[in-house]
C-alpha cells in the first residue's frame, strides 16, 4: 500500500502557462516518459488545464502532474496522457492523489478514465489497476496501437479503461 503524501505540504490545482517550463523540465528528467515540445507543454497549460492536475510544495515547487482531455466524441472519458512525479516524492500516493483530485472535478460527468500504457510498466498498470479497485470501476485492457503503428523503436501500447459508472473487477 502507497503511503499517503501528508496533508498540507501538497496543494493540488491545475496547471497554468507559468507552469510549462518546469512541467517540460521534470518529463525530461525522467527517463521512462516522453518528453514533448516545451511548446506542446506550453498549449496544454492553456488548453487542457481543467483537466489536468498539478501537485505543488508549500514553496510552489512542482511536485507533479497530470496531463489529461476529455475525448472529444466521448466527453464522458477522461483520457490520462501523462502523469509525472518528481523521483523524491514517488512511493508516497502523489500519483494516486492527482489521479483521484482529478476524477472528482469531474463529478458525475466523468463515466471513464483511459490512459494507454506500454505492457511492460509495471508501476503505470498497477497505479490504474489501484486506482480501478478503489473507485471500484472495471478495469478493461487491450492493444491500443501495436509497435508497428510507430515511426521509430516503440513498444506497443495498451489503452486501460476504467468504468466509473460500472462496478467490477474486470481485467481483460
Amino acid at each position: 500500500m502507497e503511503a499517503a503524501v501528508t496533508a498540507g505540504t501538497v496543494h493540488f490545482g491545475h496547471p497554468d502557462v507559468a507552469d510549462a517550463a518546469q512541467m517540460w523540465q521534470l518529463v525530461r528528467a525522467l527517463e521512462h516518459l516522453d518528453c514533448n515540445s516545451p511548446y506542446f507543454y506550453l498549449l496544454w497549460c492553456r488548453d487542457f488545464a481543467e483537466s489536468s492536475v498539478s501537485a505543488r510544495d508549500d514553496g510552489g515547487r512542482l511536485l507533479g502532474f497530470v496531463a489529461g482531455f476529455r475525448r472529444p466524441r466521448a466527453l464522458g472519458t477522461l483520457f490520462v496522457w501523462q502523469i509525472a512525479v518528481h523521483p523524491v516524492h514517488r512511493r508516497r500516493g502523489l500519483g494516486s492523489q492527482m489521479l483521484d483530485r482529478l476524477i472528482e472535478r469531474g463529478g458525475a460527468q466523468t463515466t471513464a478514465l483511459e490512459a494507454s500504457v506500454m505492457p511492460g510498466n509495471a508501476a503505470s498498470l498497477a497505479l490504474f489497476d489501484s486506482l480501478a479497485r478503489r473507485r471500484r470501476g472495471a478495469l478493461r485492457r487491450r492493444t491500443l496501437f501495436e509497435a508497428s503503428c510507430f515511426p521509430d523503436h516503440h513498444d506497443a501500447e495498451d489503452l486501460l479503461r476504467i468504468d466509473l459508472t460500472t462496478p467490477g473487477d474486470v481485467h481483460q
